[in-house]
């Protein structure tokens, strides 16, 4: 599972960048998680896992983070989780 994590952070930090000034909610980044993990391995339980293991890296959002700016930090965590 934490293979994938890298991968993960990246593909959800692109998606976060599709409105890059929209505000950044703990809301938002659980929702996108799931949608990103569920379209890398398909709907159900392992997506779920994945998921959970995804929110449990995510860094606290900061007031007044924008979604590209919290895109950002996901983009240098993958990089050190990558190493």
């Amino acid at each position: 599972m934490a293979d994938h994590t890298p991968l993960l952070l990246l593909n959800l930090a692109d998606r976060l960048d599709l409105f890059p000034t929209a505000p950044m909610s703990q809301r938002l980044a659980e929702a996108q998680a799931l949608v990103v993990t569920e379209a890398m391995f398909g709907p159900g339980t392992y997506s779920e896992q994945v998921e959970h293991h995804l929110v449990a890296q995510l860094p606290p959002i900061r007031q007044g983070d924008t979604r590209d700016a919290y895109a950002a930090r996901l983009r240098l965590i993958a990089q050190e989780v990558a190493v």
